[in-house]
């Protein structure tokens, strides 16, 4: 076994606090299945340290199987609802009972996605927009993503995306194409006056002073509909509107996409 130590406990006092994350061998007979894998590795540690396993495993070589197990994982979860809603905190408490359950649960919610898809843009259905845990309970429950409490759902998703999806932007669809063709217009250097890709950028430039500058990463991403939630690229198991996590906006700019976007029963 190698001792995994980060630069953060070089100082004494936090060694004293945190305790080095052990990190395992990879496994030789390489099964796809996720108990063939040393998930209960990933139940302790800090994002920077769940990052570093995650590249020592090399999963993002994995993802089409590994994530979709993931989600099969999620889909058997028991629900805890309040009301009308799943209480989030609560539900995680009654599923997250061992080291296994709390690595996928880690994996999930507090591991860089790309440390888990290679390229992001080439698996859109587990990209960044993509919440492990409600996907895959909505896959095999049929249980919509309006269903869970949103004020608390920091603990079901990542915290990048929760945070994306607690913003509201008053701009209109004409007002948001032009920030977004400022914002992918290149500055400077030899490709000067020319646009970015929308669809491999996965930020915008320049727009910081406007609404929509000021709004966190993703739900950039989502209004702008950049990067894996252009309409060539997204997904029904995306969050793309922070107001309605079910609906698929309509396109900033129309075209003649066949999106993988189906009607599930609730909205038959």
């Amino acid at each position: 076994m190698k001792t995994f130590k980060p630069e953060f406990y070089q100082t004494e006092s936090l060694k004293r606090i945190f305790k080095p994350m052990t990190i395992p061998t990879i496994p030789r007979n390489r099964k796809k299945e996720l108990r063939s894998w040393p998930i209960e590795q990933f139940a302790t540690g800090t994002e920077p340290e769940l990052a570093r396993l995650a590249e020592h495993l090399a999963l993002h070589k994995e993802s089409e199987w590994f994530l979709d197990q993931l989600l099969h994982q999620f889909g058997g979860w028991k629900l805890i609802w309040n009301g009308d809603l799943i209480d989030c905190l609560a539900t995680v408490k009654h599923n997250v009972v061992s080291d296994f359950d709390r690595g996928c649960w880690q994996l999930a919610c507090r591991t860089t996605r790309s440390k888990l898809v290679a390229r992001q843009i080439d698996q859109p259905n587990f990209s960044s927009l993509v919440p492990l845990i409600l996907a895959g309970v909505k896959r095999y429950q049929e249980v919509a993503y309006s269903s869970w409490d949103a004020a608390t759902a920091e603990c079901v998703m990542p915290r990048d995306l929760w945070e994306a999806t607690r913003v509201s932007c008053d701009l209109d669809s004409e007002e948001l194409l032009q920030l977004r063709v400022k914002g992918l217009q290149v500055q400077s250097g030899a490709r000067a006056g020319t646009s970015r890709d929308p669809k491999s950028s996965w930020q915008l430039y320049g727009i910081a002073d406007s609404e929509l500058g000021r709004l966190p990463k993703l739900a950039q991403v989502m209004y702008a509909q950049i990067w894996v939630a252009h309409p060539d690229l997204r997904h029904r198991d995306m969050i793309l509107d922070p107001e309605n996590w079910d609906t698929m906006p309509e396109p900033l700019i129309k075209t003649d996409v066949v999106t993988k976007w189906t009607a599930m029963p609730w909205e038959q």
